[in-house]
């Protein structure tokens, strides 16, 4: 499959490959729910728990953003709307990082 024009950011040889984005997604999903049984468990210190939520809420509202902003790409053709909108989920992608090393040095 081809990719769109307006979407270059996974196509380094032209080709749609959505499997690395969808184990972010997951990733990312998987870390908030962690921090949600760590948190009701006690073993997560609050910043972690935290950040983890921010990540589990996070990706819902930045892959809405990033639809809107390719849907207003599309149809209004305005070239840059799908990076204003991707970039509440690179905030996200950035954070994943950030709760990893929180994790690693936690201490309860």
């Amino acid at each position: 499959m081809r990719c769109p024009p307006w979407f270059p950011a996974q196509c380094g040889d032209g080709r749609w490959r959505p499997g690395c984005s969808a184990a972010s997604v997951a990733t990312m999903l998987w870390a908030g729910v962690i921090s949600g049984v760590g948190a009701g468990m006690g073993t997560l210190p609050p910043v972690v728990t935290s950040l983890g939520r921010l990540l589990l809420i996070g990706v819902p509202v930045a892959f809405v953003a990033f639809a809107v902003g390719a849907v207003v790409t599309a149809v209004a053709d305005v070239s840059w709307a799908w990076v204003a909108g991707g970039v509440p989920g690179f905030v996200i992608w950035l954070l994943l990082p950030v709760w990893t090393l929180l994790v690693g040095t936690a201490r309860r």
